[in-house]
């Protein structure tokens, strides 16, 4: 009987020490570099372009309070490019003119919900803008909360 229970207590000891682990004083503990992330109250929201040949390169830009600007490349439009006034829903309006043969470009800026959409709308020259003749060429989630708005 006596043996059993010496093998119980080994048996015991054996479970206690495998499961538990301690630490000691020589191991630092680990943290991490990266903190919270900080707090975004506001975004600006912006389109830019830069010159391709004949075309511009187009950018969804969006920068924080902090200053830390995020670029979202849209595409290759006809140039030249310019920021119009805000077209109904729109945070930001940019028209690209081509000529005859590639009309007219207008690139509108969304907020919907926490989200950023950019939609393209095309009418040949002489053609009038019609906001049912938009397709989506992106959609961009920004931070959490976030007051969206207009850039300057």
């Amino acid at each position: 009987m006596r043996r059993s229970s010496n093998r119980l207590a080994l048996a015991a000891l054996v479970c206690l020490c495998a499961c538990g682990h301690h630490k000691g004083a020589t191991e630092a503990p680990k943290s991490s570099d990266a903190g919270p992330p900080p707090l975004v109250k506001r975004v600006s929201i912006a389109f830019e372009g830069q010159a391709n040949g004949a075309n511009v390169r187009v950018f969804l830009v969006a920068t924080e309070e902090s200053g830390k600007s995020t670029s979202y490349p849209l595409g290759d439009f006809p140039g030249p490019c310019t920021s119009i006034a805000a077209d109904g829903a729109d945070l930001v309006t940019f028209e690209c003119k081509g000529d005859a043969s590639t009309g007219t470009v207008r690139l509108h800026a969304v907020k919907e919900g926490q989200d950023v959409a950019a939609y393209r709308e095309r009418f040949g020259s002489g053609g009038s803008a019609d906001p049912m003749n938009r397709d989506e060429i992106g959609r961009y989630a920004m931070a959490v909360d976030a007051k969206i708005e207009a850039g300057k």
